[in-house]
């Protein structure tokens, strides 16, 4: 829902601020925070919570588990929870996994923070930086819509592998932007936004969930978003 609004909202604002006056442009982007909080806000009052039993699990997740165990089922849950999240954190395959997610973190944190600011050097006006937005959540939207078919088809794992390379590519893109005719050729990458977001976050979790020891699921997924904080350090 609040990527919708985002693709209406941050091409709107942009158009505002590009085009308004000097007041609107100092007033603008704090009324729309408060705006899009409380739309937020309105729009959790229909969101629906519920237990999946773990039998239900998607297929891709029992496929991935299969892969991840390759030490057999050695959780004693008796030991601390500390001991027994470190014990399948530090296997070098969950290690290597957890490195990356250090690494897309820090991407993510880049972008997020100083994407506006590059474009704004290479020429670009607010009115770009609300489409380039508006992009993204369009693509988040699609790929969100769509991940439960592509994690069937493709397999975690080499949707894990697929989002740090995707990465590296939006960055590269990045990187000429001014070497281009004009700024508005950020676009392209932006569109990569649906697997270095969405996919990224929907496999991420779904990798740290199925490796999780038993009853500990929501605290892998606390170390999945730690990792991604760090990152972003």
């Amino acid at each position: 829902g609040c990527d919708r609004v985002g693709g209406v909202f941050a091409p709107s604002v942009g158009l505002a601020m590009a085009l308004g006056s000097e007041k609107t442009r100092q007033i603008l982007p704090f009324a729309s925070f408060g705006v899009l909080f409380g739309a937020g806000a309105v729009m959790s009052l229909w969101l629906e919570h519920s237990i999946v039993p773990e039998s239900h699990a998607p297929k891709v997740m029992e496929t991935h588990r299969e892969l991840a165990s390759d030490d057999g089922d050695d959780d004693d849950e008796t030991a601390p929870i500390s001991t027994r999240l470190w014990r399948v954190v530090t296997k070098p395959a969950n290690a290597i996994q957890f490195a990356l997610f250090t690494f897309m973190g820090a991407s993510m944190y880049i972008t997020d923070v100083y994407l506006n600011l590059w474009l704004q050097d290479n020429g670009g006006k607010p009115d770009l930086m609300g489409v380039a937005l508006a992009v993204t959540a369009v693509t988040e939207i699609t790929v969100f819509y769509y991940q439960a078919q592509i994690k069937a088809k493709f397999g975690i794992n080499w949707l894990l592998l697929l989002t740090p390379f995707a990465y590296a590519v939006r960055q590269a893109w990045y990187a000429m932007l001014p070497s281009f005719s004009s700024p508005w050729w950020v676009l392209p990458a932006q569109t990569l936004h649906g697997l270095t977001f969405a996919l990224y976050w929907s496999t991420g979790n779904d990798m740290v969930q199925s490796i999780a020891p038993r009853g500990l699921t929501t605290a892998m997924t606390g170390l999945f978003s730690g990792a991604n904080n760090v990152g972003g350090l």
